[in-house]
């Protein structure tokens, strides 16, 4: 019998696609390096730019909600 296994966690390009989905007026890019990636959010809003970064996917989600609610 075996254990139970975790799923691993999403890939990068699924994290993007799933951000992306929710945010459809948002840029994304990631960042990745030596230690954990960068995601990067960036809107153009009439002739104003809006950029929020954050070490994870779940974090730059978390911070887009709590701007739009602002």
């Amino acid at each position: 019998m075996t254990g139970y296994q975790p799923s691993p966690p999403p890939t990068l390009r699924v994290q993007l696609a799933a951000l992306r989905t929710a945010f459809p007026g948002w840029m994304f890019t990631v960042t990745p390096g030596h230690g954990p990636a960068c995601f990067t959010a960036h809107r153009i809003h009439g002739t104003a730019s809006i950029t929020a970064t954050a070490a994870s996917a779940r974090e730059l989600r978390r911070v887009l909600l709590l701007a739009a609610h602002a």
